[in-house]
């Protein structure tokens, strides 16, 4: 090797460390950058070169960055953070479900209810006195309210929870966009195999993590380097490619995500989405419904023994046949139909409303063709009554004390897949209210002759408190509340449980990928040291040469 050659030696160590000097520097700025990933350089000895049967260096040959990345850390962080979103999600929305029935603080339904049931027995003491009747007029009153607030609560939280649910949409596709963004200029940088687009693969990863507390969705990277991202299962990122998701309010009101025109929500279980969509289905299945059949059963099991019917006589005060005490229970029902016809749906009322015979519950009305029908419940999908129904336009359609009526021939007969929804349910608590308006009408006698001293129908009233009852599958009306308390109250404690148990978890694994591709200050100053040492040992090189030239010149 010629003495020129100390020269490309001094270049190549100049020219390495330099790089060296610059990606340590990248570093130490970046130290609180999150999400980035430490890189090293990674020098390689250059291909020697023989002279006199003799193998002579070159100097420093290739030059890599490598970035500090561990794959399997990162996956189990994207797996958590699945997790934690959902965990948060449920932890946020089942602690208001449990403060709204806050019986701690004596701001439940407990309480108004025991009060309710309280002065029925003073009027059973005492079924002549007028303060006793003004004083059940006064704490009927006072449960209703407690019923409406806890209900409008219960539908606020709804209302929110949807609400946050759009939002979510909303994130996801902003992310989604910067992601097949992302995409495109790693495809770019990398293509040909030459370089590593280190600093948008932090940037991509980063934006995946936000997304995993996001959604749940898998993924898989590609050999042009970018990443296709499916949920719902459905693509929401393929390539340079992204597709939006969207929401909107079905006929009940709860807010369904779509990809496309394919509807998403039942396949959507992790991440916030996955969590609040998870509450707001508690909420309508259990809180919400179970609040409901406890008022509902309460009206019916008290207007039945307090109207005069045969059998069974009550009398007020003033000796008039007694009435219904609470507003009667109405028949909620909306047409549903998929397809396309024009049937419509009316109801006539019950035909029985016995508690043995009239069910407290939902039910769907389907149709397989248009002379052919079943009825379903609408929570389980359980079919009531026949397996199979004959549909005739305008008869009526009976089932556990329903009686409704559905109307439509040849054209606008019904068609296959469509539905009515039918429930004594959904507008209970709205129409919640004392059907008298005066003390003097509670039948409390269930005898003309014994008045005013009859407290006979008072105290099967009263009898009702404590017993079972067929529609709170055979729990009292204390019990079955206590029940909606006690679920609510278990689940917020499991959804706090789980949110800390998660937030810990993913702590530590980000704790994991610090270790591995977190910035170290004190290794960093070291290495600015180093490569600052053999930058200034190859410039030393390239002097030392350029002088033995000089002298070899003066000869």
């Amino acid at each position: 090797m010629s003495l020129l050659g100390l020269f490309d030696i001094g270049r190549s160590g100049i020219f390495a460390n330099q790089l060296a000097l610059r990606v340590s520097s990248n570093n130490i700025a970046n130290v609180n950058t999150p999400g980035y990933s430490r890189q090293d350089v990674i020098m390689q000895v250059a291909n020697p070169i023989e002279l006199n049967g003799q193998n002579l260096g070159r100097g420093v040959g290739n030059v890599d960055i490598r970035r500090h990345f561990d794959s399997f850390t990162y996956q189990q962080i994207l797996g958590q953070g699945t997790s934690y979103g959902r965990s948060y999600a449920l932890q946020s929305g089942l602690s208001n479900v449990e403060q709204i029935f806050n019986e701690a603080q004596g701001f439940g339904l407990s309480s108004s209810l025991d009060e309710y049931f309280k002065a029925w027995q003073e009027i059973a003491t005492n079924p002549q006195g007028t303060a006793q009747r003004s004083s059940l007029l006064v704490k009927t009153e006072g449960f209703v309210t407690a019923a409406r607030k806890i209900e409008n609560d219960l539908k606020s939280t709804l209302k929110f929870i949807n609400d946050e649910i759009g939002d979510i949409v909303k994130q996801i596709n902003v992310l989604t966009k910067n992601l097949a963004e992302v995409n495109g200029k790693i495809m770019e940088v990398e293509a040909g195999g030459l370089d590593t687009a280190n600093a948008f693969r932090d940037q991509r990863e980063r934006m995946m993590k936000e997304l995993s507390q996001l959604i749940d969705y898998d993924w898989n990277e590609d050999n042009d380097g970018t990443v296709t991202v499916v949920a719902g299962r459905r693509s929401i990122v393929a390539g340079v490619e992204s597709y939006d998701l969207t929401s909107s309010l079905d006929l009940d009101g709860d807010r369904q995500v779509y990809n496309g025109a394919n509807q998403v929500t039942s396949f959507i279980k992790g991440g916030q989405l996955g969590g609040f969509i998870a509450v707001r289905d508690d909420i309508d299945s259990n809180s919400l419904i179970n609040l409901r059949k406890l008022v509902a059963s309460i009206i019916q099991e008290t207007n039945y023994l307090h109207t005069y019917r045969a059998g069974a006589e009550t009398y007020d005060l003033d000796g008039n046949q007694g009435t219904d005490f609470f507003n009667p229970l109405q028949i909620f029902n909306r047409d549903e139909t998929t397809g396309g016809s024009a049937a419509g749906i009316t109801s006539t009322g019950f035909y029985d409303t016995d508690p043995a015979v009239l069910a407290l519950n939902e039910y769907d009305v389907v149709f397989s063709d248009p002379t052919t029908f079943q009825v379903r419940d609408h929570a389980t999908g359980a079919v009531v009554g026949p397996a199979s129904r004959t549909y005739t336009s305008g008869s009526n359609i009976d089932f556990n004390g329903i009686r409704i009526v559905i109307t439509g021939t040849g054209a606008n007969a019904p068609a296959a897949n469509d539905s009515f929804f039918v429930s004594n349910l959904e507008t209970v608590i709205g129409n919640f209210g004392m059907a008298i308006t005066d003390g003097r009408q509670v039948a409390a006698a269930s005898s003309a002759a014994s008045l005013p001293g009859d407290n006979t129908n008072a105290l099967d009233i009263i009898a009702k408190y404590s017993s079972n009852i067929g529609n709170l599958n055979n729990n009292t009306f204390n019990d079955y509340y206590s029940e909606i308390v006690s679920t609510a109250g278990s689940l917020s404690q499991s959804a706090s449980d789980s949110f800390a148990f998660d937030d810990n978890l993913l702590f530590e694994l980000n704790n994991r990928r610090e270790s591995v591709s977190g910035v170290s200050l004190d290794e960093e100053a070291a290495n600015l040291i180093r490569y600052q040492r053999a930058f200034q040992a190859g410039a030393r090189i390239i002097k030392l040469t350029d002088e033995l030239l000089e002298m070899i010149i003066n000869l």
